[in-house]
């Protein structure tokens, strides 16, 4: 299937319009394969784009955010279309409701060529059909794009739970950003991780390699200076994710 042409700046500006279009061209039935080639089609121009910006300016930032930005438009159009096109709900309840919310690198803005596209589908509650229903209408297109998903799907609940249990999922949480969705949820989930997880908890979070002082100074250094300096230090002195660290300490 070609894709409908239309400029990636249009797309990245308003993601649904694209799903307004394919919706137009395809109906109904077969809004979803119209979804993933035109998708595709503008993934491939903001590699593209990104790889020109990377060759001709040497700017690496410049690079993972468009590739980031791009991620984002898809995202948003999936979530158009799965809850205004395939699961529209005319008087939605309490419970359906979602937000959808990058993790990891992908939460700070930045995406690299190649690299997972972690993602926390957020409910208010427990699992409905309505939500799943919504959640698969997203990661479809997105496996049909030959995309590596890291996803999990979780409620606020589930999420602090999770959170003070494990701390590979702590350190996930620690860096996420809304994509689109229902924005009172994503802030009440930032409020309760913030004051439930995180609060007064540093010292256990920050092993006490060089005593917690310096641990901070080292940890708030690399926040600020960058992921770069934060890499050089992990593989000088053997820490990991001094990043994360520094950002912990600074929210904390």
């Amino acid at each position: 299937m070609i894709p409908v042409a239309l400029p990636l700046e249009t797309f990245l500006k308003s993601p649904p319009f694209l799903v307004s279009q394919a919706r137009a061209v395809a109906g109904h039935d077969g809004l979803r394969a119209r979804l993933v080639a035109d998708l595709g089609g503008q993934l491939a121009a903001a590699r593209e784009a990104a790889r020109h910006i990377l060759e001709s300016q040497s700017d690496g930032m410049g690079c993972v955010r468009l590739l980031s930005r791009a991620m984002d438009g898809v995202m948003v159009a999936l979530n158009d279309a799965a809850i205004h096109h395939f699961y529209p709900v005319q008087n939605p309840s309490s419970s359906e409701r979602i937000a959808i919310v990058a993790v990891g690198g992908y939460g700070r803005g930045t995406l690299a060529p190649g690299s997972d596209v972690d993602l926390l589908f957020l409910l208010p509650h427990k699992q409905t059909a309505w939500g799943e229903s919504v959640v698969e209408a997203m990661l479809y297109p997105l496996w049909d794009l030959k995309l590596k998903v890291g996803h999990s799907t979780r409620s606020v609940d589930e999420c602090v739970r999770a959170a003070k249990a494990d701390m590979t999922i702590r350190t996930a949480l620690l860096e996420v950003r809304l994509i689109c969705g229902d924005a009172a949820l994503f802030a009440d989930f930032q409020r309760r991780f913030a004051t439930e997880v995180m609060e007064g908890t540093a010292a256990a979070f920050v092993p006490p390699l060089f005593g917690l002082p310096l641990a901070a100074y080292v940890g708030v250094a690399a926040l600020l200076l960058g992921g770069f300096f934060a890499t050089l230090l992990g593989l000088f002195f053997g820490i990991p994710s001094l990043r994360v660290k520094g950002l912990y300490l600074a929210v904390t």
